[in-house]
């Protein structure tokens, strides 16, 4: 699964958004395989500058965001203030 795709579970109404960035592509690959199974809609991203800028694109579309917590600060406090 590419980073930036979403996916949820075949047969499960999905009511929980979660955008979910990290730099390592086997981790968000486990972890949106793991989260898609529980019904959660999922979207990856590689950076927390990628997670800021779908936050800024779609205000709202986001119910939680899960990061590296290895991310620069910078990126960091960006992503936490949006």
């Amino acid at each position: 699964m590419g980073a930036s795709e979403a996916s949820t579970t075949p047969g499960c109404q999905a009511t929980h958004r979660i955008l979910y960035a990290d730099d390592m592509k086997e981790l968000r690959d486990v972890v949106t395989a793991s989260l898609a199974r529980e019904g959660y809609e999922i979207e990856c991203v590689p950076s927390g500058w990628d997670a800021l800028r779908r936050l800024l694109e779609r205000p709202g579309a986001v119910d939680l965001l899960i990061t590296d917590q290895g991310f620069t600060m910078t990126g960091s406090f960006y992503t936490s203030h949006a």
